[in-house]
């Protein structure tokens, strides 16, 4: 059953709302994370992999840089799937629900997976947050989408 315009438009700004968010935690990742606002995420992550010592020296930069590319890259994936919700999905070409769904669910279980096999179970809680903030627009607007070739 297909939905009205004012339903799927609903659905396309929700998109574009928690991607807003995934851009803006990218950025300040990138460009915050050695400030106090990150001491609790710092110490989630520290908790994990430097259980009661923290961080050498090298360590600590070496992760200065690490949530710098990580953040950009965040940033950056966030910017392009805004794109995508914002021209070819509110259009609602197919291929841009396809391609929305697949980078979403590749992340989704490598990131996860990654997450769990190194015990960051934090991280997979956020990324289950985020995965079903996507996943039911996602879901809720798939049959408004005409199959198409390809």
């Amino acid at each position: 059953m297909l939905m009205d315009m004012r339903q799927f438009e609903f659905w396309c700004n929700w998109l574009l709302a928690v991607f807003a968010i995934v851009i803006l935690f990218g950025l300040a990742l990138a460009l915050l994370n050695w400030s106090p606002p990150f001491s609790f995420f710092n110490g989630l992550v520290d908790g994990v992999f430097w259980p009661g010592i923290g961080p050498s020296a090298g360590t600590a930069s070496f992760r200065l840089w690490v949530y710098g590319m990580l953040g950009a890259t965040m940033a950056g994936w966030g910017v392009t799937l805004s794109f995508l919700v914002r021209y070819p999905f509110a259009k609602k070409e197919r291929w841009s629900w396809n391609a929305i769904a697949a980078g979403l669910v590749l992340w989704f279980v490598i990131d996860s997976g990654m997450s769990a096999y190194t015990q960051a179970y934090f991280n997979v809680g956020v990324n289950v947050l985020l995965v079903v903030l996507a996943g039911i627009p996602l879901l809720v607007t798939r049959h408004s989408f005409a199959a198409g070739k390809c």
